[in-house]
């Protein structure tokens, strides 16, 4: 999943379509193969095609296409396929993770006779349905946003006054344009649902022939799975949810505060290892000196005649990033560390390395926009409420982002918080990590609460998306093999120490 950043202009407003008396979805069956080289694959040990779906289950007038890439069982396939989802969701989908379908088929030997399928979903790279606003005129609004911006401003200084009447008709005017073209092309909001999704998966499972599936749903995806878990129970054999994203969550109203949450837990890490707080016993109170000191004196840096700034939102925005993965843990009290260093003796080398990755980047994944907008409601005043929460951390979210927000769930249309009753008892495991930033661990406890048959497993120290990790993989693996029977490895109650790295004096 991806966090709602300065181009959010890129997201749409598209109209809602009529709907429908029909109760039934009219699955599909139309599948065929196709070369793996028009989706940019060069494989031989690969299967290719295409997915025939409509555009709406329930009142269908056109229909999509959706790459689809099997990596055949080894043996015999007379086991049920595990389909995997990724999260997201990304404009590039999950054809880009060929390295992960060779790493899942050869470090499980439940493929040798269980085929694995990885597709793109409606509104992705490779699909008919590829949602993508290149053309639309944007310049007006990144005029605008630049006059107001100035020379020694950045995003997180821009006020809700500033917003409203400086840029919001050139970024709605960007919208209704995006709209426009889209709309030409026939695609409709309507179309690009969780809903629709998780019927996708049932074609995809009735068109490829299986009795049943298992999903591997990551993030977004496990969002997806939940769904289709609600919908067909009785076409799958299990489920696992790694980083589970539970259909009731306050998912976008809770990003306000996300931020301030992950990191006040990384910093508790810290805190109680003796070798991170004797080396950086005052690590919180860095952080916010830094993070204040770029917000109210933004960085700025030109390399190789490109420009990048560094502000507070920004540093907040990446320090989170970074606690999706372990690997990058041991080095973040250093880096704020340093960083507090260099402004203290105005010496900006170590921010100088960090300003061409650490300027905030759009985020042009318009399929993220469509789903979660829809998904998950927001309301300013909420929103604002939650603002008010962050305290000392109010400088790591803009005022910008949260209008975006309003503007993008308005024209959206927006949705209403479900809960389902997953009133069945298919298998399911659970994976989550204490410091997960996007997904919380207290997301799972949500999900295997109202589980029939679910088995929550967290590991301590780890991030989002788990199922890599050596616990995961064990966990994993007996899964598959086991699930009704399935109990969680030893590895469970390990401590996963991090080793901080500390500079020698």
């Amino acid at each position: 999943m991806q966090t709602v950043i300065f181009s959010l202009i890129i997201g749409i407003f598209i109209f809602s379509g009529c709907g429908s008396d029909n109760t039934t979805p009219q699955i599909s069956k139309t599948y065929y193969t196709t070369e793996c080289s028009n989706f940019d694959i060069n494989r031989t040990d690969l299967e290719c095609g295409v997915l025939e779906v409509p555009n709406d289950y329930f009142n269908p007038t056109s229909t999509f296409t959706l790459p689809i890439v099997i990596k055949r069982a080894k043996k015999e396939a007379i086991k049920s396929p595990v389909i995997y989802e990724v999260g997201g969701p990304t404009e590039k989908g999950a054809l880009i993770s060929l390295s992960l379908i060779d790493w899942l088929s050869s470090n499980f030997s439940t493929f040798d006779d269980r085929d694995l399928i990885f597709y793109n979903r409606r509104g992705e790279q490779y699909s008919s349905s590829h949602l993508s606003c290149s053309s639309v005129d944007e310049s007006e609004f990144k005029e605008n946003l630049k006059e107001l911006l100035g020379e020694n401003n950045t995003i997180s200084s821009i006020n809700q006054e500033q917003f409203e009447t400086s840029i919001k008709s050139s970024y709605t005017d960007a919208l209704i344009g995006c709209k426009n073209f889209l709309q030409s092309k026939g695609l409709f909001k309507k179309d690009f649902t969780t809903r629709n999704s998780a019927h996708d998966i049932e074609s995809l499972r009735k068109s490829l022939g299986y009795e049943k599936i298992n999903l591997l749903g990551v993030s977004y995806g496990s969002r997806l799975s939940l769904e289709y878990l609600e919908l067909y129970p009785e076409n799958l054999e299990s489920v696992v949810l790694d980083g589970v994203l539970p259909e009731n969550s306050d998912f976008m109203q809770h990003s306000v505060t996300q931020y301030k949450e992950a990191i006040e837990r990384f910093f508790k890490v810290c805190e109680r290892d003796s070798k991170c707080n004797g080396a950086y016993p005052n690590l919180k109170d860095e952080f916010l000196f830094v993070m204040n000191h770029l917000h109210n004196k933004p960085f700025f840096y030109t390399f190789n005649g490109d420009k990048y700034n560094i502000d507070g939102r920004s540093l907040a925005v990446k320090v989170y990033e970074n606690l999706y993965s372990r690997s990058n843990y041991s080095s973040i009290p250093y880096m704020i560390h340093r960083l507090y260093n260099e402004i203290l003796y105005d010496n900006y080398t170590f921010l100088e390395s960090l300003a061409t990755t650490y300027t905030e980047e759009g985020d042009e994944d318009l399929i993220y926009n469509f789903i979660h907008y829809q998904d998950y409601p927001i309301n300013l005043n909420t929103l604002l409420a939650k603002k008010d929460t962050l305290g000392e951390f109010t400088n790591s979210y803009s005022i910008y982002n949260i209008m975006t927000h309003k503007e993008l769930y308005e024209v959206y249309g927006g949705g209403k918080f479900v809960q389902y009753p997953y009133k069945n008892n298919v298998p399911v495991l659970i994976i989550t990590g204490t410091l997960d930033p996007v997904t919380p661990y207290f997301y799972a406890e949500n999900i295997d609460a109202r589980l029939q048959n679910s088995t929550n497993i967290v590991l301590k120290n780890y991030g989002h998306g788990n199922f890599t990790s050596n616990c995961g993989k064990l966990a994993l693996e007996r899964f598959w093999e086991s699930k009704n029977e399935f109990t969680p490895p030893d590895c469970i109650n390990d401590e996963n120490p991090i080793d901080f790295f500390v500079a020698e004096e």
